[in-house]
């Protein structure tokens, strides 16, 4: 307790220092811990189903077409879970929307169709009602539902006799048979409704093996790892491709760990942001380490004091311990309250397949990891006087001699650390952003300004033929066009980067060779000139292009190039060789569908909706409209005009061309913010450490610049003198900082575009930045050294 007594009063002489240090500790610890707690989240922590670890993720690969993973033909996912031995249990799904108009206005909801032991092969147990039975699954069984728990909520107010309730959806009446657990999703937090997938095994059609749209996830029995699992698919379709070669040939299977899928697209992103943390942390380690040996030193000659009075070296020693500990229990704190005040900022990286399921968190092992980094900084750091201790020469001390300058090519080397470990973050944050510039400043293929986006999924129940369809899409955009402001609109299948399926292959009359798979979308006439996609040659569609005229379609560049000479007027089937066949009048700019950062993988081709031939998938659901001024003051009105042609239809996903293409990037934008934290938090580091190394040398060569002074020197040598104590440990700590980004930039390569993992503009700028920062921190000490009295500095002579 006298220990403890004595460390208050420290603290309390010298507020500004403990502050300062206990700040520094907090920022470094918060960093460490609130990316540990994120990576625990997504990868560490079980995931909620009963031994998650056995779920795996099965797809089958069409190396031929471009597709590593690529979905899976119903009939294919039939002989898989007949004929495989190590799986327990295999189910699939696919992800749908529904229109439900039961209690309440008309809503889009996400849901997936699933075979009825989805659930049962999860582990998971409704919190209500009872799972789909198998008979459920088969063609021509009443419709049945099983709710999420949050629409169950939202919709029903928890009404607890939702079960066996009958409720409207897609215009058809749907039983509810169950409600899933608080928390539950899969295979995504927006998922709300799940219900029996209904098909039964054929060759061709829905359940053939020519159609690919189910996504299939299994459970491997106990013992089986999922490499033997991906071994064995790959045997049974390597049989099915013999025995199905007109459908099977060159397909194959791969298996991945649920997990590892889940996190696919931001592992690397993760262990990025991760890294940087724990740089921030050794920095601040080094920046705490740097001040307490600098004032622990700086105490010599009051421990020569308690010395001579009689305290032994075991008291002393005690005592910096006692002070260490007060100050790592300081820090542990502020870290902890620094680290969950960036939870909510975190709970927006963590990948939309687990969002709703895990968060970031500190637990017992978060919490530990946060006392150790703190008690060992602060205790064996504060530890450092003591070799001072057990060599004291006391005649010295009262001397006043306390401080030698030998001690500086420590602290020296600190700042050379804390200057390499800034670099790193500072450069990566460098590569991050000028990534997201080189991702904006691409052309997309189309004009993102000013036009507002929805979609109208139209169900099959009630608009049964494709005549009521394209009366529906026409009267819509009758009553759009008639707004004021509005200066085109027009239908889609998908919008870009609204779905990366909806494929077709190509067919050319006359040629044997298929192409590859496009893209395939149904639209109106005007579609293309409303979101600016450029027609290079030919014509568009008109009103003329109906059900009454040949059939007719525009390809994009990238598909022009798989034509026998000039694509204009040869005709091509989509889908099948033998037709019908649609003439060629137009070649389109490309568009990157996959994403501003990558040339589009699939060319598309273009038909207009008024010429299909049924109501079905390829049928349009996404409408834009190109208007004058902002496009959201135009959306109340544009909703007034739908719901005036059909007040039951659902509108969803309600937003801007530009905000679906910032959405691209917005992953990248948050990463970026963070590692811009990461970096500031470094060079403001890396400034203190600086300015506290210079401030201990102007203190220590305090006798030395007196006596130089006093014999004639000037201010700039003076000066000169205290930069060169520093320059070299910041070149030195420069080198070692560039080489360990091109190290750890090349790890990363991955999450670049447009520059490469060893950019000289990234690499000079973090340089230039941290010299700059430096230098900064050194002007106070550098002018203090100027304002030294020769006679002051000399007295103790």
């Amino acid at each position: 307790m006298q220990e403890l007594s004595y460390a208050l009063r420290m603290i309390r002489r010298s507020p500004a220092f403990y502050l300062l240090a206990v700040l520094i500790m907090g920022l470094g610890i918060g960093a460490s811990i609130a990316m540990f707690s994120l990576f625990d989240a997504v990868f560490l922590k079980p995931l909620a189903f009963r031994d998650a670890d056995r779920l795996v993720m099965v797809w089958e690969e069409a190396l031929h077409l471009g597709s590593p993973r690529m979905d899976v033909a119903p009939a294919n996912y039939l002989d898989w879970k007949e004929q495989s031995k190590a799986f327990e249990d295999l189910a699939a799904y696919l992800g749908n929307a529904f229109n439900m108009i039961d209690g309440g206005e008309p809503e889009r909801l996400d849901g997936i169709q699933a075979t009825p032991n989805l659930f049962s092969m999860l582990g998971v147990r409704p919190a209500l009602g009872r799972w789909f039975d198998s008979k459920e699954g088969l063609p021509g069984q009443a419709p049945v539902t099983i709710l999420s728990y949050g629409l169950w909520e939202r919709r029903f107010g928890g009404d607890p006799n939702i079960i066996g309730r009958s409720i409207r959806i897609d215009d058809q009446s749907y039983q509810v048979v169950g409600v899933m657990p608080e928390g539950f999703q899969f295979p995504r937090g927006d998922t709300q409704l799940w219900m029996p997938i209904q098909f039964a095994r054929t060759e061709s059609g829905p359940g053939g093996r020519n159609v690919h749209f189910l996504k299939v996830a299994g459970r491997l029995r106990q013992g089986a790892s999922w490499e033997q699992a991906e071994s064995e698919v790959r045997t049974i379709s390597s049989r099915l491709a013999e025995v199905y070669p007109a459908t099977n040939k060159n397909y194959s299977a791969v298996v991945f760990p649920l997990r590892q899928e889940f996190v696919r697209d931001t592992r690397t992103s993760l262990w990025l942001l991760l890294a940087a943390g724990q740089l921030v942390l050794l920095i601040a380690c080094a920046n705490v380490a740097s001040m307490l040996v600098t004032r622990g030193l700086g105490r010599t000659h009051e421990i020569g004091v308690r010395a001579a009075l009689g305290a032994s070296r075991w008291r002393i020693a005690r005592q910096l311990v006692v002070e260490g500990l007060a100050l790592s229990v300081c820090g542990t704190i502020a870290g902890i309250l620094a680290a969950t005040a960036v939870f909510r900022f975190l709970q927006r990286l963590i990948p939309a397949s687990l969002a709703g399921s895990v968060a970031p968190s500190i637990d017992g092992r978060l919490l530990l990891l946060g006392v150790a980094v703190s008690v060992l900084t602060g205790v064996v750091f504060g530890l450092a006087p003591l070799r001072a201790v057990f060599r004291l020469d006391l005649i010295h001390t009262f001397r006043g001699r306390s401080i030698a300058a030998s001690h500086g090519r420590g602290r020296s080397v600190m700042v050379g650390l804390e200057m390499a470990l800034a670099i790193v973050v500072v450069a990566c944050t460098g590569l991050v952003v000028r990534t997201i510039l080189n991702i904006q400043n691409q052309n997309p293929g189309f004009h993102q300004d000013n036009v507002l986006t929805l979609r109208l999924e139209l169900t099959s129940a009630r608009y049964k033929t494709v005549q009521s369809r394209i009366t529906f899409y026409n009267t819509v955009l009758d009553h759009v066009h008639a707004l004021p402001g509005v200066i085109s609109a027009g239908f889609t299948t998908f919008l870009p980067y609204r779905n990366l399926g909806g494929t077709s292959g190509l067919f050319v009359e006359g040629s044997s060779s298929q192409v590859p798979l496009l893209y395939r979308r149904e639209i109106s006439p005007d579609y293309l000139a409303t979101i600016g996609v450029p027609l290079r040659r030919g014509r568009s569609f008109t009103d003329q292009d109906d059900a009454n005229h040949p059939p007719v379609v525009i390809i994009t560049e990238g598909a022009a190039k798989y034509f026998d000479g000039d694509p204009l007027g040869q005709r091509i089937g989509l889908g099948t060789a033998t037709g019908p066949w649609a003439t060629v009048i137009g070649i389109a700019g490309d568009i990157r569908e996959e994403g501003p950062e990558l040339p589009s993988q699939r060319a598309t081709v273009y038909a207009p909706y008024a010429q299909t031939t049924s109501a079905w998938f390829f049928n349009p659901r996404d409408l834009a409209i190109h208007v004058r001024g902002e496009p959201l003051s135009l959306a109340d009105a544009v909703k007034r005009e739908i719901r005036s042609v059909d007040s039951a239809q659902t509108i969803s996903q309600l937003s801007t061309l530009d905000g679906i293409v910032d959405e691209q990037v917005s992953n990248r934008k948050l990463q970026a913010i963070l590692l811009s934290a990461f970096s500031i938090t470094a060079l403001v580091l890396a400034g203190l450490g600086v300015y506290a190394l210079l401030s201990f040398a102007v203190r220590a060569r305090q006798r030395e610049f007196g006596v130089r002074m006093a014999l004639g020197a000037q201010s700039g040598d003076i000066v000169s003198s205290i930069f060169r104590e520093t320059f070299f440990s910041l070149a030195l700590g420069s080198l070692a900082g560039l080489a360990m980004v091109v190290i750890v930039s090349r790890s990363v390569a991955s999450l670049l575009y447009g520059v490469t993992p060893t950019d000289p503009v990234a690499l000079g700028s973090s340089v230039v930045l941290l010299f700059a920062v430096a230098f900064l921190a050194a002007a106070l000490p550098a002018w203090r050294s100027t304002q030294i009295d020769p006679l002051i500095a000399l007295r103790d002579e």
